[in-house]
This record gives C-alpha cells, structure tokens and sequence, in this order.
C-alpha cells in the first residue's frame, strides 16, 4: 500500500515479472529492466495504465525492493486498536516536521506547536526518535503501515493494580467526578483512598489491596474521551461549544490536492438485465475540488455505507481508460484518476468507521471532516450532486410494484424505470462527454476536462501502488465456523479445497474470521489462523450467489418465506425467477415492445435539439424514458420515438 509514481526508478509487478522503470524513451513510451535477467522491453504506458486498472500491476515498495518474483497476495496487516492510535500519533508528528530541516531546533520547534494545536498530554517524543519516524515513512511509501509497532508484546504488559482497585476508583469517577458539581482528581483519589483503607481494615496481610495513585487516576479519567467528560461535567450545550470545529472554505492550487466525497439518492428506479429489482440507486460521488472533475462512482442500491465509500474511493484511485471498450458511445477519455492529499467528508457514521481511517491512512490521505449541518465547506460535490439528479433523473410515470415492494421505497408517479447497465452507461457517458466537456463557471468558463489536463503531467500523479487491499477492507468482519461443510454466511455456504487443507493442519473445526462483500455474495475472505492472510473462498451456489447483492438475498429470501413456504435455495432460485416474471409483466420489458425498448435509455451522440417534439413528448405521459436520456437522442432517434409515442396515443 501507499503512494507512488511512473518515474524514472519505480519497481513494478508486470506481467508476470518485477521490472524497474529504466527511461523514458518515447512520448508516453517507458522501457522496462527484468530483475531478473536483465532483460530490457519496452511498454506504452496506456497499456501499464490498463493493468494498474485491472490490478495486474502494482508497485513494488522500497522496503520491498529484493522482491524478484511478482507477490501473489495483498497482505492486510491486523493490528489491535491502540497499536493504530499509536500509529496515528506518529503520523501527526511525521507530518508535523516534514519539509523542515532535520535539525533538533526546527524540529522541537514544529513539534511544541502540534502539541499545543491538538491539546496533547503525553510526553513529547525526541527529536532524534521522529527523524527516524520519517525516514521509515518516507521508505515506506507514506503507508501509515510503515509505522505500526512491531514489538508490542515485549516488556511487562500486566496491570500494577488489582481489579478490585480498579473498580473502586472507575466508581468514583463515574459517581462523582463525572457531575455538573465537578470535583478535582484529587478529591476522588482521596475518596478512593479512604475506601480501600477501609477495606483492609477487615483483611489479612496477604489479602490488602494497595492504595491507588495519582496516577492511576489521572490515566483512568484521560481513558475517558474529553467531549464525553464535559458533557457530564458541564452540560451538553457548553460541551458542543467547547468543541465546536471551524473548517474554512479550502483553496487549491492543484489537481489532487483535495477531493470532497459525498451522497445522494437518485428519482430513478433501476432492475438488472434479467428485470429483478434492485430498488432506488444511491450515488457516492468523489470529485476534485481545483479541477471539478469526478475522480471516482459508486452506484449501489443500500443506505451509504462505509462499502459505498470504499467502492468510491477504489474507482478514483484507479485509472478509466477501459470505460470506453466497455461502453462504445462514450467518446471522450474520463483522464481523472489518483490519490489524492485530503479527502473532505461529512460527519456521516460511514466516515468514521476503523476501516475507512486505515484505508486513507494506507494510501497517506489526510481526512478533514465537515462541521455538523454545513454542507457549503464541500460545496462543489452538493452542487454536482444537484446537478446530475436534474440531468438524469428526472423521470415519468412507472408502475406500482406493490407485491414486490413497500409503497415508501418506490413511487410510480415519481421514478422512472430502467436497467442497471444502461443506467451505467447514461451515468458514465453523461459525466464523460457531458459534465467533463462543459465550460464550468466556477473555473472561469473552462472545462474540466481541459483543467484536469492543463493541471499536471501525468508522471507528477500519484498512484496507488496496490489496490487490492481495498478489496479487503470492504468486507463486513464476522466470526464463524469452519466444519466439513465449509463456513455458512448469510444462510449460504462456502468452501474449497484450501479450506480442507486449513482444518487438517489445525483442526477439525475452526473459528475464522471472515470478510464479507454485502454487494457481492458469489465469494467470501477468510482469513488463515496461522499466517493472517486473507483467501478467496466462493459459495458452494455460484448460479445463485455469484453477482447477488444482500439486499437482493434478503428480498428473495422473504418472498419465498412468505409466499413459496420455502427458505432454503430452492425456495429462493424459485423466488427470483418469479419476480423476475412480474417485473417483466408491469414494466413492459415484452417481446411485443422490442421497437419502443430499442429507443429507451439510449444516448446518441448527435446532440441536435428538436424542441417541438420534445413538447409532444411531455404531453404524451405515458412514456418510462427520463428527460436527459430524451434530450440526448438525435434528430432520427427522437422522430422515431416522436411516431411510436403517437402510434400509442391513437
């Protein structure tokens, strides 16, 4: 994990091999040196970007460098929670003196200020101790990993104090020094004092519990988070505003240098190409705030989650130049990719969750959050977010789904209908050709597009040097066990031949831990006992579960529970092919239409208005097509349309 370049010196896993970035000998023309053999080639660098996007190249790390053969795993390394706050605090140091010179006054100078600026209480570390702090960070590709503790179990871990000291103290703080009277830490040292004293009055010798310190109370009360004390101490108002947080309207001179991310719920029902339902799609948008340009989607179809952001965030550090052989009517290249130095985000519980810090901080992404109710200090993605529900959204009348779903999560005078691939498409093409080719005001009437590319070179771009550790973090943690039968999630079974190695290695049944992927129920992570990497393991039903989000799980599951008599795989494979009939029944998605589903939902890249027939069309109210996909159609597709629509009326 962390951050590198395509530069002149960069080791990376290429096909098949590990190679050195020798020169650049052409125009976006870079020769490779084998680590092995020597052997010199040449490679466009399109093509190493593709593999960046695919994940068939990543980049070796400098304390990885006698790697000579390609790594076969991503390894995530586990760490407990204080060893990660550790870990952070070290980062905030490293940070706080970068770019100075290494010199005890510059750095004891910079230091005292971040002290100071976070309120910190723990001794400031030495000088000498931090250099060597940014000396690992910098080898390790600024990944917070590089500054994780390795000797965490050495040294004498045991409390000094009893439990039953412990007790008698956090009671005290809990009863008396956490009220609005507000009493001293030494008043409750004193109490707790008198009470054990009073206490080994009664006991023998041996059984005397001794008395607790300053100390130990003082350490006791800092365990406690400091807007938790002032909310019991002063109040819940004084508390808030104690820590009320200003974050200024951000200035950037750079692409990359901060991206804002965010949500929103599109008017718009989608269901995949077989017409299952897959509900209201949720939009996470990452965007560039000095170029305006959308670094990264995600298109799911739960409540934003830290799987929402995490999809996002994948999707932006990776390049796009497959989208168009994917999608053949997108005609402009989407350039915007990278990582960026901050992410902005609100105060949502999916930014705040272990996974989303260790994701960024494994990358070196600086997370700024927004104050509670204050959309505007990430403004650029609340506008865009307007405006691509305007663009594409807006939708007519659809059908009422009202065995299939609740009446709250669909609207058929509201949501408009389409399939999930070419609701893909529209979102792609419209940001690409459309939103990218845009003069934008807010950047003096240029494009993103062309600001993206005026910007920066792209060999002054940093790239994730291995994604595939985002993977990882996105799974949900659980624990089951592992029998002969494999491991059952979500009532589906998983297993393979790896995981019957597993048990006979160490043991019959063993308890794992296991990542999984709610948009995807085709496969599971399990993590091995023994050595703490993480396998692919698929489900033993790949005709049912591969593809399957949870959410469709759970809808199977209920309307074969509840109308088949029958929750188990069969009730559930019988489940989807009836619902899949229903939704093909009230949308219309009929053999009988193909003429009128040829003309829905699809963008012609002719931009020609005919605004007369675009009136016709809104009179008609009868159509599922939504206004942009409308106002995207050429002159020929829009007449055809314009016929069908009165073929109808008659």
């Amino acid at each position: 994990m962390g951050v590198a370049y395509f530069q002149k010196g960069a080791v990376i896993s290429f096909k098949g091999r590990v190679s050195t970035l020798k020169r650049e000998v052409g125009e976006a023309l870079w020769q490779l040196e084998d680590s092995q053999t020597g052997y010199l080639e040449t490679s466009k660098l399109d093509e190493m970007l593709l593999a960046l996007e695919s994940g068939d190249l990543t980049f070796i790390l400098e304390r990885d460098k006698f790697v000579k053969t390609p790594p076969t795993k991503a390894l995530l390394i586990d760490t407990t929670d204080a060893g990660f706050d550790l870990a952070k605090l070290k980062r905030g140091c490293v940070k706080a003196v970068e770019g100075l010179p290494a010199t005890k006054a510059m750095y004891q100078a910079a230091l005292q200020e971040f002290w100071n600026t976070h309120s910190l209480t723990q001794p400031i570390p030495h000088w000498i101790t931090v250099r060597r702090w940014v000396l690992k960070f910098m080898k390790g590709a600024r990944d917070i990993q590089a500054l994780l503790e390795q000797h965490q179990r050495k040294g004498n871990r045991r409390n000094r104090y009893p439990d039953a000291v412990i007790e008698v103290v956090e009671r005290f703080i809990d009863n008396v020094y956490l009220t609005t009277s507000r009493p001293t830490q030494t008043r409750i040292l004193e109490l707790a004092t008198a009470d054990i004293q009073e206490r080994n009055q009664w006991a023998m010798q041996s059984g005397k519990l001794p008395l607790p310190s300053a100390r130990l109370v003082k350490r006791l009360i800092d365990q406690i988070p400091a807007f938790d004390r002032d909310v019991a101490r002063r109040g819940a108002t004084v508390a808030r505003r104690m820590y009320r947080g200003k974050l200024n309207h951000i200035e950037t001179n750079q692409r990359l240098e901060v991206a804002e991310i965010d949500h929103t719920q599109l008017d718009i029902f989608v269901v995949d190409d077989a017409g299952i339902p897959l509900g209201r799609p949720w939009l996470t948008v990452c965007i560039d705030k000095h170029t305006r340009c959308i670094l990264g989607i995600y298109i799911g179809f739960e409540s934003p989650s830290y799987l929402s952001v995490a999809r996002c965030l994948k999707h932006a550090l990776k390049p796009k130049l497959s989208l168009q052989t994917e999608y053949p009517s997108i005609k402009n290249a989407w350039e915007a990719f990278g990582v960026m130095k901050t992410l902005v985000v609100d105060n949502g519980m999916e930014f705040h969750s272990d996974s989303f810090e260790k994701a960024c901080y494994q990358f070196d992404i600086e997370i700024k959050y927004t104050p509670r109710k204050s959309p505007w200090y990430k403004g650029s993605v609340e506008r865009f977010m307007r405006t691509i529900n305007d663009g594409i959204s807006h939708g007519n009348p659809g059908t009422t789904f009202s065995n299939i779903f609740e009446k709250e999560d669909y609207d058929p005078e509201k949501h408009a209908v389409i399939r999930y691939e070419k609701f893909k498409e529209i979102v792609f093409k419209w940001i690409a050709d459309y939103y990218h080719q845009k003069p934008h005001a807010g950047l003096e009437r240029v494009k993103p597009a062309d600001a993206w590319r005026n910007a920066d070179s792209l060999s002054n771009t940093p790239v994730a040097t291995n994604l595939e550790v985002i993977d990882m973090l996105l799974g949900r943690r659980d624990e089951c066990s592992l029998t002969h039968k494999g491991i059952q999630v979500n009532n589906l079974l998983y297993n393979s031949q790896e995981m019957i190695l597993w048990r006979k290695q160490c043991g019959d049944k063993l308890t794992v831990e296991v990542l999984v992927d709610e948009g995807n129920l085709g496969q599971v992570h399990i993590k091995h006992p023994v050595d703490g990497n993480y396998v692919a393991v698929p489900a033993l039903n790949q005709a049912y579960a591969q593809g399957l989000s949870l959410w469709q799980h759970k809808l199977y599951r209920k309307y074969a529970k509840n109308r088949i008599g029958q929750d188990n795989e069969k009730g559930w494979m019988r489940a989807s092919k009836d619902i899949h009939e229903m939704v093909m029944a009230e949308v219309g998605f009929k053999k009988t239409s193909a003429r009128l589903r040829a003309k829905r939902g699809r963008l012609i890249e002719d931009q020609k208005r005919t605004q007369h027939i675009v009136e016709q069309y809104h009179e008609a109210e009868a159509e599922l097509m939504p206004d942009a996909m409308m106002m995207s159609l050429s002159l020929n597709e829009v007449e055809g349309f314009s016929a069908i629509v009165q073929e109808r009326r008659k």
